[in-house]
């Protein structure tokens, strides 16, 4: 077992968690909070800087610059994503281009901010 792995199973037992028996993450909630993408990590990915890696992803479904603009600048993720609803959808914006946008956004953000890998 590595350090790293010996802290894991530590921070759990200190978080009322049986490691042995922690299956399933079926919530974002509690200890695990920092898995969603609402989490509050600020990425930066080309430049811009992105308060959660929802705005990211949020703001890479349209190509309007300006749109773009404003999902990044949502005061929450959850506004973020309502207004990705409303985003003019780029032409390409398939599952592979969905799947690889939000791998770039989780990947970033626990490169970014180790301390949550």
């Amino acid at each position: 077992m590595t350090n790293k792995q010996a802290n894991r199973r530590i921070s759990l037992k200190e978080n009322n968690y049986k490691y042995k028996d922690l299956k399933v993450i079926d919530s974002f909630t509690g200890y695990f909070r920092f898995l969603s993408n609402f989490y509050s990590s600020e990425i930066k990915i080309n430049g811009i800087k992105y308060p959660t890696v929802e705005h990211f992803y949020q703001s890479q479904k349209t190509k309007d610059l300006d749109f773009q603009q404003k999902i990044i600048k949502a005061s929450s993720p959850v506004a973020a994503k309502r207004l990705g609803k409303k985003a003019p959808l780029r032409p390409n914006w398939g599952d592979q281009i969905k799947i690889s946008t939000m791998l770039l956004g989780v990947r970033t953000k626990f490169n970014q901010h180790s301390i949550l890998a």
